[in-house]
């Protein structure tokens, strides 16, 4: 049975996620949808290819979030279980999206998307850890390959990395 899966989850989730969509081949399209953007891909394979010259440095900004809400709630599509489809996160109102045009042609070819899960996951949890770091305004060490932070403040910031779950949403049904 084809499956296909938008996900913004927790880095905790992360590694099941990934075995997860390789076990059952399905079609995972990760919460950075800007990675679908013409220009965002041009930018992309500019860098790769080299045309920008040799990168020596990245700077990163972490945004705040959209600025210009509060977002006007759209009724929720007839065919879209929308309990269902937020899982475990809080409840929010259905609000339309517009990036998913790379999703749904994979939803068709059943390809990987340009974010495959794994880069996905990686990307995701970069942009956790630095929430995670302005949520507790402490200097925190990530292990990037035990996806856990260590060193000194590592419980303060290991209590960031997991959220707490909604029924029936949470790890009960999973073998």
């Amino acid at each position: 049975m084809n499956r296909t899966i938008h996900d913004p989850c927790p880095i905790d989730e992360g590694k099941l996620v990934i075995k997860a969509v390789r076990d059952n081949q399905v079609v995972l399209q990760t919460g950075t949808q800007q990675r679908s953007s013409i220009r965002f891909r041009m930018a992309c394979e500019l860098v790769r290819n080299g045309r920008i010259g040799k990168l020596k440095q990245v700077v990163v900004y972490l945004p705040a979030g959209r600025r210009e809400g509060p977002f006007a709630s759209q009724p929720v599509p007839a065919e879209l279980d929308w309990d269902f489809w937020q899982g475990q996160a809080p409840k929010n109102d259905y609000l339309s999206n517009d990036h998913m045009g790379n999703l749904f042609d994979c939803m068709r070819s059943r390809k990987d998307p340009i974010c495959a899960v794994k880069i996905g996951h990686r990307s995701a949890t970069v942009r956790h850890l630095g929430a995670i770091s302005l949520r507790t305004g402490l200097n925190l060490q990530w292990n990037p390959d035990q996806e856990k932070f260590t060193g000194e403040h590592a419980a303060e910031g290991n209590a960031h990395v997991a959220r707490e779950m909604r029924n029936p949403y949470d790890y009960s049904f999973v073998n």
